[in-house]
Order: structure tokens, then C-alpha cells, then sequence
């Protein structure tokens, strides 16, 4: 298990098969727990954007909202400032240059 370790932090790999046919492991499924599918991706190492096994969730366009929320890692001043919706960028840019940096994130 040391060696199969070593091997995966040197290699820049997206997966590595262990014990198992490569051209059938990759794809998943039959030999391992990977995803099945017969699309590969090799991540940033290849200029992918993935990993994965790429299967039709990643084929899908995902709409998310966000809503703004007040975080307990950055102070109530700092957190008033960025919820103030009427705030443009120079006027959050100047804040922050006035501010030192220590005092603006609260240390937990």
C-alpha cells in the first residue's frame, strides 16, 4: 500500500488501476467503483476539466443561485459593507485600502 501511495503522489495521473485490465478498468464499473463510461477525462494535467469519468452530469448545464450570507470569518463591518447592495467597486476597493487587513478578517 506504501509503494501503490508513493507511485500516485509522484505520477500525474488521473486515475491509477491497481490489479485490474486498463483498458476495461479505466472506463469503470465492471473491475473498480469508478463511474462507468466510455468517455475519459485526464484532468489538468491534460488540459481537462475533470478527472472524472465523465458521464451525462457532467454533460448537463446546472443553473445555481447564491444568495448573499453573512460570514462568521470576516467581521460585522467588513459584512455590512459587502451586503450593502447600493456599494459599488471603488467605493469597496477605497474601504479596503484604508483598512489593514488584520483588523478586516477576524481570527478564530
Amino acid at each position: 500500500e506504501e509503494r501503490i501511495m508513493h507511485f500516485a503522489s509522484v505520477m500525474d495521473a488521473g486515475r491509477i488501476l491497481i490489479n485490474s485490465p486498463a483498458s476495461q478498468g479505466a472506463i469503470g464499473g465492471t473491475y473498480n467503483s469508478l463511474r462507468p463510461s466510455l468517455t475519459l477525462a485526464c484532468g489538468s494535467g491534460g488540459k481537462n476539466f475533470t478527472t472524472d469519468n465523465i458521464t451525462a452530469k457532467h454533460l448537463l448545464n446546472i443553473q445555481r443561485v447564491a444568495r448573499r450570507k453573512e460570514s462568521p470569518c470576516i467581521s460585522s463591518d467588513v459584512t455590512k459593507l459587502l451586503l450593502d447592495e447600493s456599494i459599488d467597486a471603488d467605493a469597496f476597493e477605497r474601504h479596503c485600502q484604508s483598512v489593514p487587513h488584520h483588523i478586516a478578517i477576524n481570527k478564530a
